[in-house]
């Protein structure tokens, strides 16, 4: 009987039970919850030897669904009770079935040789049972293991199949999904015109099967790829119409992933605000479903636009919150992981069990202990992961690791390395021998006799009992980069991060044979939890390192803009305020004497007959004049708001807030006569021997009428009144004020 997730709808449904798996089957996809709980109540409702087609269907759906809710562990059970359900009964489509889920979890918690392993299975079954549905599924997650390995030819191979069998029996799903896929590969290939092309192919399918998710999918995958191409306003549009077809569906795992995508376009396009209110919806939703890495997601483009705008306090907020929300994601990886293994561990034991007390076989019984032994070393892993997860100090990480690495086996030598991949150098910051750590020197990853290098090339562990027999595998000269004594057996198992290589973590004991495939097995999950750890410790240290440096940017950026001010307001000259400086600060005082209804002074300053000084002394010596006239005229004011400028020339002004006409015309003279006391030689002048100034007073309260144009003209025609009085003098308001002591 042909069999798969689509089978049988072209068929009238015999029975209420199996019209209502029908109905979890439709919905899987968009209310996996829902699906889930209607496939549970028929699989404890029904006798498995009366009613076996809804009894399997009924156990496959409920592990589907629950690995589309994240339940790992029980989606592994239900897939190998499935697997035992229907050798029982000589089932072959549905034992292809529970091996295509059994891979499918393995595949998701990076399992990927054991996924690859049932996926084979599942291939050969689905054959043998006609399941095309499993066999082209089985294809196409073949190719999604290649394509995590970056193997891209490996992957389209694979899609290929699937898609060819997909279109051999008109399975139009089947096909859809595979041009996605395929669009996809080309896209990351930067193949952008093929990659359109299958997509849109794929876009036809969906359409005419009005497969509303499958159509959002394909927009989406459109958008990014539009994106790529700078054509960003094609791309919002199928970025938008992705999220009409989602919301149609009420998938909101899928929303999701299209509003963050949405989301980096907004960012890309400087809409900030648009972008920030989009990810705070993102981050509402995903809270309330608990999906994790949507909400890191989210904080991280919060953090981005909190830095794009200059925030960098809330930026460094959300950071730290996605910091968080990432090593949560990675613990909650990690026990799915250690889930997995007491899963298989429980599996296991209960066939040995039956084996056991069907045989009362020995050697069974010893296999047993074996296991129970390994449940025990899971146990001690997971609280090494916990310890070490929850520093990011790295050489304390390192410690914690030693300190609990030989509970498990014999680590009588034990090293950590790190990849730097930009400079393809291997660093050694815990190698320890007999409890003694010691200093390794750096070594190149092109190094044929290191074994930390071959580890790292060949994305390999290394296994073996016997080094001196078996070295020629790994390296050229069994002697070289070695230190202290030999060991014997060796295991190396490479440190990955997202399936990027960060490092290795190595095991080493002086007697031949001393490990067995659970040794390698506990330090591969041991490694795991070391990558994070590392990770985390990493990303904590460039992130301090990172708001160190955004400091020292923001702190030049001040300064420099202090400087850009200075060279805006200073005149070069004198060294004080210049015309554009007093323009401005004259603004924000009549603004606020009008406020504040108090007077407002303003000086406007000439020194007599400088043109007859520059012209007999030079221009030097002008300038070295012009210099002292205005140290002096600062130096004559009496509040720190008082405020004098070069107004032009040998032309200054000065600003005095809330000071009456008595009050403006006490610092005029002062400033006449400071000049005069400074004896600056002017044989020269028609007016004195020695430098003097003539000064114009302008003192009132202004009004909503006032100008800064009249203000200054007001003290100009002021100074020109002093000028004709005969200069070195002062004169306010038009009306001259005159002392008895000029000279």
């Amino acid at each position: 009987m042909k069999l798969s997730a689509h089978s049988n709808r072209e068929k009238p449904l015999q029975n209420t039970l199996m019209a209502r798996l029908e109905e979890a089957d439709k919905i899987q996809y968009k209310n996996p919850q829902n699906a889930y709980r209607i496939a549970s109540e028929i699989y404890q409702s029904v006798d498995e030897t009366q009613e076996s087609e809804v009894f399997l269907r009924a156990l496959y759906l409920k592990g589907r669904n629950a690995w589309h809710l994240g339940h790992y562990e029980e989606a592994l059970i239900s897939g190998n009770t499935l697997l035992d359900k229907s050798r029982a009964l000589n089932h072959l489509s549905f034992q292809a079935e529970a091996f295509n889920l059994i891979g499918t979890v393995n595949l998701y918690l990076d399992n990927l040789d054991q996924a690859l392993e049932y996926y084979r299975d599942a291939l050969k079954l689905s054959k043998k049972s006609y399941n095309v549905r499993v066999e082209s599924a089985a294809y196409n997650n073949i190719g999604e293991i290649y394509n995590k390995l970056n193997a891209h030819d490996q992957a389209t191979e694979y899609y290929t199949k699937a898609l060819r069998l997909s279109e051999s029996t008109n399975d139009s799903n089947g096909v859809g999904i595979a041009y996605l896929n395929l669009g996809e590969l080309a896209m990351k290939d930067n193949r952008l015109e093929l990659a359109i092309h299958r997509v849109l192919s794929a876009l036809e399918v969906f359409k005419t099967d009005m497969d509303r998710l499958g159509e959002a999918h394909a927009h989406c995958l459109i958008a990014d790829i539009l994106k790529m191409q700078s054509d960003t306003q094609k791309a919002e549009h199928h970025y938008l119409e992705a999220e009409r077809l989602v919301l149609e569906t009420g998938d909101q795992y899928t929303y999701l992933l299209t509003g963050l995508a949405y989301a980096e376009l907004l960012i890309d396009q400087s809409r900030f605000d648009e972008a920030e209110k989009r990810c705070d919806n993102i981050l509402d939703i995903a809270k309330q479903m608990g999906a994790k890495s949507s909400q890191a997601h989210a904080l991280s483009l919060l953090a981005k636009i909190s830095e794009k705008k200059d925030d960098y306090k809330t930026a460094l907020l959300f950071y730290k919150r996605y910091h968080a929300m990432d090593h949560k994601i990675q613990q909650d990886t990690l026990d799915e992981r250690l889930n997995h293994i007491r899963s298989q561990f429980r599996i296991e034991q209960t066939q040995h069990e039956k084996e056991i007390f069907k045989l009362k076989n020995v050697e069974l019984q010893s296999k047993n202990k074996e296991l129970q032994k390994l449940h025990d070393n899971i146990e001690v892993i997971s609280k090494i992961g916990r310890d070490i997860t929850s520093t990011l100090d790295l050489n304390l990480i390192f410690k914690r690791i030693y300190e609990n690495v030989n509970t498990l086996m014999d680590a009588s030598f034990f090293g950590i390395s790190l990849y730097d991949e930009k400079s393809k150098t291997i660093k050694y910051p815990m190698f320890i021998n007999d409890e003694r750590q010691f200093e390794h020197e750096n070594t190149s990853i092109d190094d044929m006799n290191s074994l930390s290098a071959w580890c790292i090339r060949n994305r390999k562990e290394i296994f073996t009992n016997d080094y001196l027999a078996e070295y020629i595998c790994y390296k050229e000269d069994p002697m070289s980069n070695r230190k202290g004594r030999m060991s014997q057996s060796i295991l190396y198992v490479p440190l990955f991060i997202e399936n990027k290589i960060i490092g290795t973590i190595t095991a080493q004991s002086y007697n031949r044979n001393a490990y067995t495939k659970h040794h390698l097995d506990m330090l591969k999950t041991l490694a795991s939890y070391t990558a994070i750890a590392i990770r985390n410790g990493q990303e904590s240290d460039m992130l301090e390192a990172e708001i160190r440096r955004r400091k020292t940017v923001q702190d030049e950026l001040i300064n420099l803009n202090k400087q850009l001010i200075e060279m805006t307001y200073i005149d070069a000259l004198t060294q004080i305020p210049n015309r554009r400086h007093f323009t401005d600060t004259l603004e924000k005082e009549i603004s606020r004497s009008i406020r504040d209804n108090h007077p407002l002074g303003l000086l406007l300053i000439d020194i007599d007959k400088f043109k007859e000084y520059n012209d007999n002394y030079g221009h030097t010596a002008g300038d070295t004049c012009l210099h002292a006239i205005a140290q002096i005229l600062k130096t004559s004011l009496k509040r720190k708001t008082d405020f004098v400028a070069r107004y032009g020339g040998d032309e200054f002004i000065a600003i005095l807030p809330g000071t009456d006409l008595d009050g403006a015309v006490q610092v005029a003279e002062d400033m006449r006569k400071n000049v005069q006391l400074a004896q600056i030689e002017h044989k020269y002048s028609t007016v004195s021997p020695i430098i003097s100034i003539t000064l114009g007073i302008y003192s009132e309260f202004p009004d909503t009428n006032t100008s800064l144009e009249r203000i200054v003209q007001l003290a100009d025609q002021a100074l020109y009144t002093a000028k004709d009085m005969g200069r070195n003098c002062v004169a306010a308001n038009i009306s001259p004020i005159q002392f008895e002591n000029k000279g």
